[in-house]
């Protein structure tokens, strides 16, 4: 099965604009972004550090606010993402 850039691009920004409403802020939907991208890059190992590098940061501070105190609603974005599994 041939995965074509273009589909897979359209894929991942219909999945973002679906969980992008969840997200309280631009900055948060951007750094969700960042960290979605992040997790389907080709980093070898998935930590803090390596992440923040893929993504173009000296340092992996921002990834882990976002991730520990970023605002949104943990129980929408589970709600939305079991959503998309079940139509699939």
């Amino acid at each position: 099965m041939e995965i074509k850039a273009r589909e897979t691009e359209e894929e991942f920004n219909s999945v973002l604009g679906r969980i992008g409403k969840i997200f309280y802020s631009k900055l948060g939907c951007g750094n969700a972004r960042k960290y979605m991208i992040g997790l389907l890059g080709t980093s070898e190992r998935k930590n803090g550090w390596q992440l923040s590098e893929y993504m173009g940061e000296g340092n992996p501070y921002k990834l882990q606010q976002f991730i520990s105190k970023g605002s949104y609603s943990a129980d929408d974005l589970r709600n939305e993402v079991r959503g998309m599994c079940q139509k699939t």
